[in-house]
């Protein structure tokens, strides 16, 4: 008959216990942490003005909707950007005017899931040049938040676009074309 608590039984115990306790004090060993997944899209879309003016300066922001291809499937979506008026070019060619960011919300929506993604943009440079109304767009921004999924997604991601404003009316609204892309890694809980 075995001894419940032979020396040998308790020896191998006392040895184990540090070993255990180590693992489950260290950080991500036996709990899961979030694991970071690339995103990656190529889109589509036209943009036009809305009635949205953050800051009250009268220049109104656009609104663009997009579908293409994405890491996580197809991926359609809409976005609201405000920009400042077109000024002096900075990080532009000097045959272009530049605008800066004033604010801007995505959302990507998976079709074949449902499932969305938000989008916050933090910093985005627009380059147009007013005689051919083509433009160039850059853009770093966050992941924050979204559904299914996506919920407390995090992350950071760029942006890249190319396009051109097609139509202008005396009052400054717009329509155009464009795309492009956005990469960036997504970390959900």
């Amino acid at each position: 008959m075995k001894e419940p608590w032979s020396w040998r039984r308790i020896i191998r115990l006392v040895c184990a216990t540090p070993v255990v306790m180590g693992a489950l004090l260290m950080p991500g060993s036996l709990v899961a942490e979030p694991a970071g997944k690339l995103y990656t899209e190529q889109i589509t879309g036209t943009l036009s003005s809305s009635t949205l003016d953050r800051n009250a300066d009268g220049v109104p922001a656009s609104v663009s909707t997009f579908s293409g291809k994405s890491k996580f499937g197809k991926v359609d979506g809409q976005s609201s950007f405000e920009v400042t008026a077109f000024g002096a070019p900075l990080n532009c060619s000097g045959s272009e005017v530049e605008a800066t960011l004033v604010g801007t919300r995505d959302v990507r929506r998976f079709p074949g899931h449902g499932d969305m993604i938000f989008l916050e943009v933090s910093n985005l440079v627009l380059c147009l040049n007013p005689l051919t109304g083509n433009f160039t767009l850059t853009s770093e921004g966050h992941f924050i938040g979204g559904t299914g999924r996506h919920v407390g997604a995090t992350g950071d991601f760029t942006g890249s676009f190319t396009g051109t404003i097609l139509v202008v009316d005396p009052d400054g609204a717009l329509f155009g074309a464009f795309s492009g892309g956005v990469e960036g890694t997504v970390e959900t809980p």
